[in-house]
């Protein structure tokens, strides 16, 4: 019998779709018990304690801000090597952008088919990103598409959903000042340092973020590399232009986007950037990055375990 906790977040406790189908997952056969968050830290805890107790599986409910919290209790556990390390991470999307799932093909609108997958089906081993010590399943976002995210209220993405991050999105854009960014590396291919003018970043494990968009589209979950995106401030004639290149980025000459692939790197900025760690900000002026590779358990569709297809 799977032995799983779901965590969830406070805000969906009570929505009758997510209590049926934790009924109907219990009346399954699955020893499943519940965990409510009440405060920041909490999901984190109540990870950590399923890990240490032996639990198959950990389920994080809510959106991929709740994820991020779970996912920083389990790993804690096993490189602490104070857990069972075969402990999977599950997820019942609950949020408002869903993004990791909704790349990866977990069912969104549906809790009973999500639940009852995140039980039963097997996991894969996948990486993890880490920044100044922080972990990211998915995506870690900054300059524009960060401001966004950080400046949407909760009571707008409530009421309105993804359509509240393009309204944001907007007036942020009219506010757009350009980040003078270094990049420190060591793939053998480009200069060790590197200085750009840097309007969006995106540092993919995954490959979606930002309610729906692609940000790096050639990222995969087994690779052992983070995908790094540099986009320029440019003008509007060249618009055009630098989304055809985001939409194909593995092209040879790239004239506006910068698109590297690394498993470790280090980025500086000339004024504090708020990073956007799939739904927590971090905020510093100095970032280094790394992968954790395949140290992670995670159930997700098989046919997914790269983050879904590339785009064409």
């Amino acid at each position: 019998m799977t032995r799983a906790r779901l965590v969830i977040h406070g805000l969906r406790a009570a929505d009758p779709g997510v209590r049926e189908a934790v009924k109907l997952v219990r009346d399954s056969g699955v020893d499943l018990d519940v965990r409510v968050t009440w405060e920041d830290g909490d999901a984190t805890h109540f990870a950590r304690e399923a890990l240490q107790a032996g639990y198959d599986r950990v389920i994080a409910g809510g959106g991929d801000g709740t994820v991020n919290e779970v996912l920083a209790g389990m790993i804690d556990c096993r490189l602490a090597a104070t857990a069972v390390s075969t402990t999977a991470l599950a997820i019942l999307p609950l949020g408002t952008a869903n993004d990791f799932a909704r790349s990866v093909g977990i069912p969104l609108q549906d809790p009973a088919a999500a639940l009852t997958f995140a039980c039963t089906a097997a996991p894969s081993m996948v990486d993890v990103g880490c920044v100044n010590d922080r972990l990211f399943l998915n995506v870690a976002s900054g300059g524009f598409g960060a401001d966004v995210t950080n400046r949407t209220p909760p009571q707008l993405k409530k009421a309105l959903g993804g359509l509240a991050y393009s309204l944001v999105g907007i007036a942020t854009a009219l506010e757009l000042v350009p980040y003078q960014c270094t990049l420190q590396s060591s793939d053998g291919t480009n200069p060790p340092t590197e200085q750009f003018d840097v309007a969006i970043l995106a540092v993919g494990n995954g490959r979606q973020a930002g309610g729906g968009y692609q940000v790096t589209p050639r990222a995969k979950l087994t690779d052992g590399l983070l995908d790094l995106v540099l986009v320029p401030a440019v003008e509007v004639s060249n618009w055009m232009a630098l989304a055809g290149e985001y939409m194909n980025p593995g092209q040879e000459a790239l004239e506006h986007l910068i698109y590297r692939q690394l498993d470790a790197f280090a980025l500086s900025f000339d004024r504090d950037l708020t990073l956007n760690l799939d739904g927590q900000p971090l905020v510093a002026t100095e970032f280094q990055f790394r992968v954790l590779r395949g140290v992670l358990p995670l159930v997700i569709p098989a046919d997914d375990i790269n983050c879904g297809a590339m785009l064409s």
